[in-house]
């Protein structure tokens, strides 16, 4: 991986960041806070020339009871929220939600964010919206510092 790469990829996750923060931690501009660096990315075994970018988004509690109190299939519900929140920031991509992700396809590296919350016994779980929805515990193993 080069310099040059390495930069596309932590710009690209520092926009996804700062927009996810702005909208679900009081206009925060953080690009670090409230995101976990996953994959490759995270385990530092990233290839050349970068494919994707894997973060996980934690917001906070109060988004998961806010979304408890829906009907239907609540992790689509979410996955679609935060695609909405994305498109504020880039409103020129085609942002899509899948299955556990949110997909940003930047022009040099794609961004996926999984969107989760942290329990009370420190475990994460992760949305999951196939079928009626479900939240899975994530078994990412996260090597990163989690900001």
């Amino acid at each position: 991986m080069t310099d040059t790469h390495r930069g596309y990829g932590q710009k690209a996750w520092a926009n996804v960041t700062g927009s996810l923060n702005r909208k679900y931690y009081n206009g925060s501009n953080s690009e670090i806070d409230n995101i976990i660096v996953i994959g490759s990315w995270g385990k530092h075994t990233q290839i050349h020339p970068p494919r994707d970018v894997d973060l996980l988004f934690l917001p906070p509690p109060e988004v998961y009871h806010r979304f408890q109190q829906r009907t239907g299939n609540k992790q689509s519900q979410l996955l679609q929220e935060v695609r909405e929140a994305l498109l504020v920031t880039n409103p020129r991509t085609s942002i899509s939600a899948d299955r556990h992700v949110v997909v940003v396809p930047f022009d040099k590296v794609t961004v996926e964010v999984a969107v989760g919350f942290r329990c009370t016994n420190g475990s994460i779980i992760v949305c999951d919206s196939k079928g009626e929805g479900t939240y899975l515990t994530s078994t990412a193993e996260v090597e990163a510092a989690e900001n």
